[in-house]
């Protein structure tokens, strides 16, 4: 039996679907037994683009439009093997991508997720790998293991774990449940958050997987602060007695604290009325953390014009680094 069911789900990315499909068919790791692609309601070429390749393993399967979390869940219920390895279709894998997880999940039997690091190509066109950039929580160097600490090693910069470089058992799925289809920005670090609670993460640093930001049609960062849900995971997490080996409980309310306060921010700056920021500023509670950041936001919501709020925000986050040099300069 086949070790492993890919799931692609699919939205009008028809520049982009036959290379996703392509980087699955390259593997040096062939041991898969579908290419599920979950066509999200597209309006363009992609799904012809899709039937056009002839391999036996791929099955599509066409629903209406309910976001990329729908479709990934869809697919979890229809995959055949237990490992379920996940591709967005404007990325592509390497080709050792599953003969570097397979070879995790060998040697690391019961994880909850297991994952490579991956390259980011921006829209300069020019690549970087996670495993180069400044990390807290990941050895340094060629390393592969159980990852130390998820919330550290994703703190300030991209998500140790991503839409394309991972491979979720069912049985992760039925722990946690399935993506958030109500709050689709977020849904992946949702996802992530709720599994690094429960489990512990195989990780190989080797990048496994490139994530095209060049691509048309991504969700920007920005639009992932429009809802409060991932607050509701880790204020759970918090709860949680016994947290995998690595993970302390004052790394959950480190990162609890962070989405308090960019909640907060984004809501300032997209003009929310002063009692919504204050509503985000109320979960802080679990986090008893850095509380001047929260007082200083606290009072701009008392601030009475949305404009007014947003242009007090600005001009404190141009004051802030002059002010950091000068302080460094008198010490």
């Amino acid at each position: 039996m086949s070790t492993f069911s890919v799931i692609i789900p699919l939205y009008n990315k028809e520049k982009y679907i036959r290379r996703a499909i392509d980087s699955v068919l390259a593997q040096t790791c062939q041991d898969f037994a579908e290419i599920i692609v979950v066509d999200d309601g597209s309006t363009d070429h992609s799904v012809d683009i899709v039937q056009s390749i002839k391999d036996p393993r791929i099955r599509l399967v066409r629903q209406e439009n309910r976001g990329w979390p729908a479709a990934k869940n869809h697919a979890v219920r229809l995959a055949e093997c237990e490992l379920t390895a996940h591709l967005d279709a404007d990325d592509e894998w390497a080709p050792e991508f599953l003969s570097v997880i397979k070879r995790l999940v060998e040697k690391y039997p019961g994880c909850g997720a297991y994952s490579t690091a991956y390259r980011v190509v921006g829209k300069n066109g020019q690549a970087r790998s996670i495993s180069d950039m400044k990390r807290v929580g990941i050895p340094a160097g060629e390393w592969e293991g159980i990852l130390p600490n998820y919330f550290k090693a994703s703190l300030g910069g991209y998500s140790a774990l991503s839409n394309s470089s991972v491979v979720i058992p069912k049985s992760t799925f039925q722990a946690v449940g399935p993506f958030e289809v109500k709050d689709i920005p977020s849904a992946d670090l949702d996802m992530w958050y709720r599994i690094a609670v429960r489990f512990r993460l195989a990780f190989s640093s080797r990048a496994g997987a490139i994530y095209h930001k060049d691509a048309t049609g991504r969700v920007s960062r920005s639009k992932r602060m429009m809802s409060g849900s991932i607050l509701q995971t880790l204020s759970e997490g918090l709860k949680l007695k016994d947290l995998p080996d690595g993970v302390a409980t004052k790394d959950i309310e480190r990162t609890h604290f962070q989405w308090v306060i960019g909640l907060a921010t984004y809501g300032i700056e997209k003009g929310r009325s002063g009692r919504d920021v204050r509503r985000f500023l109320q979960r802080a509670a679990p986090s008893r953390r850095l509380r001047p950041r929260l007082l200083i936001l606290y009072l701009l919501s008392l601030v009475p014009f949305p404009s007014l709020r947003a242009a007090i925000l600005l001009g404190m986050r141009s004051l802030r680094n002059p002010i950091r040099r000068l302080l460094a300069g008198v010490g």
